[in-house]
């Protein structure tokens, strides 16, 4: 027999050694409310669940929920401006780095939607700018519908595979904003002279890890194409560090990559034991036809030799 689906803030209770039927909750003021109905005393699932629902519609007869005015104006723990819905915040940053505040009234009009309206300090002031949030803000409240909709309470519908594969998927791209980094300084200069100097030697570019040749695979375009990763990781190094031709490598973006997702250094370690194992194999099988007896098996590089 199939057990009917609740309504909220109904749940089926299935305990074979306690009890089978359903559970019937709700709360106040934060204080939690439940009431148990047994299949075995009402006599089906139906009945019991009959019995849960009006349990709860009688006791928020009796207490009802609040509205959503009421809602609204309830005080929130993280709450620093002492009036709920309005907050200040750093609305942008000026070119010269110096952030300009605004203070902002905050409210949902209905499910799932929020609305801000912002007063910057520098055009307002200090305290008419929290003056004009304060009373944008109960401007809003005021005219929500006290009642709430009926969907308010409606649990959201679980999303399935389909709906991620047909959804329509997109975002607001293209704004332009300032920002201020702090970043450790490159010599562009010491990148070119290690690339002329690896042509000078091997009068190519290529990955000095994995060996692939940008040119090579994709012509004209490829050309020039390379990337230079410094051994010492700029993030250790001191000011004014010397840093030396061998202290570069030219490897191709896929290898860069690789290298920098986690330790750069440890990493490197094990890029270079992966492909100097399968280039192993490669000289190998191309002089022998099969693997040497004891020869290392590249198919499981899961661990490499230096591994804890």
């Amino acid at each position: 027999m199939a057990i009917p689906d609740p309504p909220r803030g109904i749940s089926r209770l299935d305990y074979e050694q306690s009890i089978t039927g359903w559970n019937a909750r709700y709360m106040r003021e934060g204080v939690p409310f439940s009431q148990s109905f047994s299949d075995a005393k009402y006599g089906s699932p139906e009945k019991s669940l009959e019995a849960a629902i009006a349990w709860r519609k009688e006791a928020l007869e009796i207490i009802p929920p609040r509205d959503r005015r009421e809602y609204a104006e309830l005080g929130k723990s993280h709450n620093t401006s002492g009036i709920t819905g309005v907050y200040k915040t750093i609305g942008h940053y000026r070119v010269d780095g110096t952030p300009v505040y605004y203070w902002v009234a905050s409210w949902c009009p209905s499910k799932g939607k929020r609305r801000h309206r912002n007063f910057s300090i520098d055009k307002y002031g200090e305290e008419e700018a929290k003056r004009l949030a304060i009373e944008a803000r109960k401007t809003a409240i005021a005219n929500l519908d006290a009642e709430w909709p009926e969907d308010a309470f409606a649990m959201p519908r679980r999303r399935t595979i389909e709906d991620d594969l047909h959804r329509d998927i997109w975002a607001f791209e293209g704004d332009e904003q300032y920002r201020i980094h702090r970043d450790k300084e490159r010599d562009h200069k010491i990148r070119l002279e290690k690339i002329n100097a690896f042509l000078a030697v091997h009068g190519d570019l290529f990955c000095e890890i994995c060996g692939f040749n940008f040119e090579k695979e994709y012509g004209p375009m490829g050309r020039g194409l390379i990337e230079v990763h410094h051994t010492v990781p700029l993030a250790e190094m001191q000011p004014n560090h010397r840093t030396t031709l061998d202290q570069l490598m030219c490897i191709c973006s896929n290898c860069h990559l690789a290298v920098h997702n986690g330790d750069p250094t440890e990493n490197l370690r094990r890029l270079r034991f992966i492909f100097d194992a399968k280039s192993k194999k490669r000289r190998t099988i191309a002089c022998t036809g099969a693997r040497e007896p004891g020869e290392l098996a590249v198919e499981n590089l899961s661990r490499v030799p230096g591994d804890a």
